[in-house]
């Protein structure tokens, strides 16, 4: 091969893994794993967060549309959560996320924290056991506050790398 098109085949596979890098970071950056995870940003010295701006004007449509019917969406989420909290919330080992003192939780996932100890089983067991009925469910994924972009500490408090190893998550349920 000559090394005009040595060059030219170079600058071509560039384009293509700056094309594939774009899309990844055009879906949030997110790999693909039963958790929400960024790998990329272990493997580099710099983080990347990706963001999902994409919307044609027929999605941004829909998307009015749906305000109008918010509160009753939530209403929904909210049931659903109160079903879980009370099918399964005396379950030894099982807690749910509790709604902070100062706002209302829309609930739109339903996130549990399982101790594997009492429970008898651990998050990603529950979460096999959910897809082999068909339902959708992920498990947390490791604390934010181990992630580089985000701080170790929130308002003076200290942030538990523990709790991303016990949570799990439903909230694809309206």
């Amino acid at each position: 091969m000559t090394p005009f098109l040595s060059m030219i085949q170079s600058c071509r596979m560039g384009r293509l893994r700056f094309s594939a890098h774009a899309r990844k970071l055009a879906t949030q950056a997110r790999d693909p794993a039963p958790h929400y995870q960024h790998s990329e940003m272990a493997l580099r010295a710099r983080f990347t967060i990706g963001y999902n701006y994409r919307m044609s004007n027929v999605l941004a449509a829909i998307g009015r549309g749906q305000l109008q019917v918010l509160e009753d969406r939530v209403q929904a989420r909210r049931r659903n959560f109160g079903y879980y909290q009370q099918t399964i919330g005396d379950l030894p080992g099982i807690d749910f996320m509790p709604e902070a003192f100062w706002g209302r939780h829309t609930r739109w996932l339903s996130v549990i924290t399982v101790d594997p100890a009492q429970f008898g089983a651990d998050r990603d067991a529950i979460r096999l056991a959910l897809e082999s009925e068909n339902i959708a469910s992920n498990t947390r994924s490791g604390s934010l506050c181990t992630w580089p972009p985000y701080p170790p500490t929130l308002g003076g408090l200290r942030c538990s790398p523990r709790i991303g190893g016990w949570g799990a998550c439903g909230g694809r349920d309206v």
